[in-house]
């Protein structure tokens, strides 16, 4: 029998339909914000992203909250085309990471995974392990195991005790997923697979929004294991573009 994604199934199993990529997500920087919970405790982990930013607009793109008082992981995007991660337990910087040389471009896309092995975070720009210097190194093994997250904010820092710091992110993102493993190099490589987005499904993430393709405003539906869907916060179809990584 033939089946429903392009190919002829003789076994008359469904077949899998190919991947495609056709949209993203875009935030202006006023408003936009992508809200999700999470729940992990794991003491390795990966966070995996394209961007495009607006490198005026120098924010955090990614912020984990667990409610307390000052208590986050961020990674962020400076005006100098440099990333920023940091991670802070009341009241004190744990450790602040950044890489050596500017490596994003308000004109292109990048792919940025930071990963944590248990002893230290580490980034790599395009599928490569880039130089990076610890401004801070308080206590650089501390991950999800310790600060326990419970909300993901894409575009928005908005974290207890900074009531008057609340900033919004602007730029594009694409294929957003979360790993509770550190992800290899080769596995990085393959992800980034010399530009162009693919499948995740074979590297069991906890969390992977595909960023407008497959989605209804105002959910983003996690193709990931935790089940829990990101919501659109102040956002509609228009933010869906039709502008990807090629």
């Amino acid at each position: 029998a033939d089946s429903w994604s392009p190919e002829t199934n003789l076994t008359g199993t469904g077949g899998t339909p190919a991947f495609t990529n056709t949209l993203s997500t875009t935030f202006d920087g006023v408003d936009d914000y992508v809200d999700q919970g999470i729940s992990t405790t794991s003491s390795t982990g990966s966070v995996s992203v394209w961007i495009k930013p607006d490198l005026t607009n120098n924010r955090s793109f990614i912020a984990f909250d667990n409610g307390g008082y000052r208590n986050y992981i961020i990674i962020q995007s400076l005006s100098d085309g440099t990333l920023n991660a940091q991670c802070r337990v009341n009241p004190t910087v744990q450790w602040n990471v950044v890489t050596d040389n500017a490596v994003l471009s308000s004109t292109s896309w990048t792919h940025v995974v930071v990963t944590h092995n248990g002893t230290e975070p580490k980034i790599y720009i395009d599928g490569v392990a880039v130089a990076q210097t610890f401004t801070v190194s308080t206590n650089k093994t501390i991950w999800w195991n310790t600060f326990a997250p419970t909300r993901i904010r894409l575009g928005l820092f908005n974290i207890a005790g900074y009531g008057t710091a609340i900033s919004y992110w602007l730029g594009t993102m694409d294929e957003f997923s979360i790993y509770e493993t550190e992800l290899s190099q080769a596995q990085i490589a393959a992800i980034y697979n010399n530009g162009l987005p693919t499948s995740l499904t074979a590297y069991n993430s906890l969390v992977w929004l595909r960023c407008g393709d497959g989605d209804t405003p105002p959910t983003l539906i996690n193709h990931g294991s935790s089940g829990i869907n990101g919501t659109m916060i102040n956002m509609t179809i228009a933010n869906f573009v039709a502008d990807v990584p090629t």
